[in-house]
C-alpha cells in the first residue's frame, strides 16, 4: 500500500534510490567498474557550482567517451541518480562549504561570515524569477559573480574526495554482491543436482555386505 501524508516524500526517496540508484549498480549485468565509473562521475559533478546543467554535464560525458573511450563506459543514469545529492535543500550548506574551503585555499582566514548569512545569500541566488533555460543562466552567473573564485576553487577538493570515494566505494560494493550471487547461484546448482541425482557417491554408502 503507498505511503500517504507525511511519509509520502519519504516513501518516494526510498522507492526512488532503491529503483534508480541501488538496483542499477547491483543488477546491471555489467563489471563492477561500469557501476563505480558512474558513482566517481555523478558524485564528482554534484559536489561543482553547475546547478542546473549536471544532469546535461553528465550526459555530454557520457557521449564523449562513448566515442572516444568505450572502455571507459559508465551507467548514465546511475551518474545522474548521484548528483541529486545536491537539490533544493542541500545546495545552500554544500555551497558555503564550498566557499570557507576556498577562501581557506587562498589564505583568506579572517572576512569569513557566517553560515547564516551566506546560507541566505546562496539561497537568494539560487531562485531567481525567471523560466528554466533564463533561470539557469541567472543562477550560474549569481553564483560567480556573488561568491567568485573561492566557490569555484573550493569545490575541486570536494569533488575529487567525493568522486573518489564514490568510486572504491561502490566498486567495493558491487563486487561484494557479485561474488555473493555467485556463491548463491552455486550452491543453488548443487542443491538441485543433489535433488535430481539422489544416488550419486556423495550421497550413496555403496552396498551394503
Amino acid at each position: 500500500m503507498a505511503a500517504k501524508g507525511w511519509r509520502y516524500p519519504f516513501f518516494w526517496m526510498r522507492t526512488m534510490f532503491r529503483f534508480r540508484l541501488i538496483r542499477p549498480m547491483l543488477q546491471g549485468g555489467h563489471p563492477p567498474e561500469y557501476a563505480a565509473r558512474a558513482s566517481g562521475i555523478g558524485l564528482a559533478i554534484a559536489m561543482t557550482p553547475t546547478v542546473g546543467v549536471q544532469i546535461a554535464a553528465v550526459m555530454a560525458l557520457w557521449a564523449w567517451i562513448k566515442a572516444r573511450k568505450p572502455d571507459w563506459d559508465f551507467n548514465p543514469m546511475v551518474a545522474i541518480a548521484w548528483t541529486m545529492v545536491t537539490n533544493v535543500v542541500t545546495l545552500p550548506p554544500i555551497y558555503f562549504m564550498f566557499v570557507v574551503t576556498g577562501r581557506l585555499m587562498m589564505g583568506h582566514w579572517d572576512g569569513l561570515s557566517g553560515y547564516d548569512e551566506y546560507t541566505a545569500r546562496i539561497a537568494q541566488v539560487l531562485a531567481p524569477d525567471a523560466g528554466w533555460l533564463e533561470s539557469i543562466w541567472i543562477q550560474l552567473h549569481e553564483l560567480f559573480t556573488t561568491f567568485g573564485l573561492p566557490l569555484l576553487l573550493g569545490c575541486l577538493p570536494w569533488a575529487l574526495i567525493c568522486g573518489w570515494a564514490g568510486y572504491f566505494f561502490t566498486l567495493r560494493l558491487v563486487r561484494k554482491y557479485q561474488a555473493l550471487r555467485e556463491k548463491r547461484r552455486i550452491k543453488n546448482y548443487v542443491g538441485l543436482y543433489k535433488e535430481s541425482h539422489p544416488y550419486t557417491s556423495s550421497n550413496h554408502a555403496g552396498p551394503q555386505k
